[in-house]
């Protein structure tokens, strides 16, 4: 019988947001094998490596008012509220 883990974000990695829309879809995507690095800076997020658009969708429903951006292979939450 096999046991269900949380995936460990790479190298300790736990967002900073301090709110959050259920489970931090962010942190899973840190722990992925595609992901190269995660920062933390401040409440901002910069995330290297290879992400889909559906995962940018899970991270943006994850953390609402707060925008999010995927451009080449870094994806950024970024601090602060929603840019109109």
């Amino acid at each position: 019988m096999r046991r269900s883990r949380r995936p460990q974000a790479r190298a300790g990695f736990t967002c900073p947001a301090p709110t959050h829309h259920g489970l931090c879809v962010l942190e899973i995507v840190a722990a992925q094998s595609t992901t190269n690095s995660a920062e933390a800076l401040e409440t901002a997020v910069v995330v290297h490596g290879t992400f889909s658009e559906k995962e940018l969708h899970d991270v943006r429903t994850s953390h609402p008012g707060r925008y999010v951006t995927l451009d080449d292979n870094v994806l950024v939450l970024w601090p602060g509220g929603q840019i109109s």
